[in-house]
């Protein structure tokens, strides 16, 4: 699966190459990681959000306003297209993980490198936090962290000692040889992603989704609840469902 269209690509660059931080622009790759990432979070992300996320805080250095706004058109029909992708149920992973070949294994980093940046902006729907904190005892969320757990160890393999130290994690991945860790958190994150996009689309049609990121039996069926309008919103937020995401 192609990642941008040739056309896409030579645009995007062209934007991505304004941005006035050089060493905090996301490269082309982690781009559409990030939208991918922006595309399957249940809960709107507004683009003077993302944006920074992508160019860094100084944004960009284009003098022509016509030119900008040309390029700018190009990041946001890219945009749309992966969130009309989603929500026709057609978004893919992007990569073939056995017949990965060289700087092939590069690319998948960036682009979980850029996933991850988007779904960090809300941390709480994924509940990052527990990465840190400890497990809680809820199996669901635990398995959603085990998900987020492989794309961070793909996307930024520095962290993997602090990631399975935790040990739901550990249990997963014990006894395994660094070279042999590597190559099964790559094996894993197709199942990984889609299994976060089931969990993403269960939250956002207000259904709870235990197991729904079970990451080691992906062949398990979807099973949801619905959720009661006077039940705690599944954001996190603390309040009732019929006063939040349920509005």
């Amino acid at each position: 699966m192609a990642l941008f269209t040739s056309y896409q690509k030579k645009n995007l660059t062209e934007l991505l190459s304004h941005a006035v931080n050089k060493n905090r622009v996301l490269s082309l790759t982690a781009l559409h990681g990030f939208l991918f990432g922006l595309a399957i979070t249940p809960e709107p992300i507004l683009p003077r959000e993302w944006l920074p996320a992508v160019f860094g805080e100084e944004m960009l250095d284009i003098a022509d306003l016509k030119e900008g706004n040309r390029l700018f058109a190009h990041l946001f029909s890219a945009y749309n297209k992966v969130i009309a992708s989603q929500n026709e149920r057609t978004l893919l992973f992007p990569y073939d993980i056995p017949k990965l070949k060289g700087k092939d294994v590069l690319f998948v980093r960036e682009w979980c490198y850029g996933f991850f940046s988007a779904i960090m902006l809300r941390s709480n729907i994924w509940r990052l936090n527990k990465v840190v904190e400890g497990f809680p005892s809820n199996d669901d969320v635990m398995d959603v962290t085990t998900c987020t757990a492989i794309v961070i160890g793909v996307a930024i393999p520095e962290k993997i000692p602090d990631l399975f130290k935790l040990s739901k994690v550990k249990e997963l991945f014990a006894d395994k040889k660094p070279a042999e860790l590597e190559a099964l958190l790559f094996s894993l994150l197709p199942t990984a992603i889609t299994s976060m996009q089931k969990f993403a689309l269960a939250v956002k049609s207000g259904l709870t989704v235990p197991k729904a990121c079970k990451v080691m039996r992906p062949e398990e069926p979807l099973i949801a609840t619905k959720i009661g309008r006077n039940d705690p919103c599944t954001c996190g937020s603390g309040q009732k469902y019929k006063k939040c995401c349920g509005k």
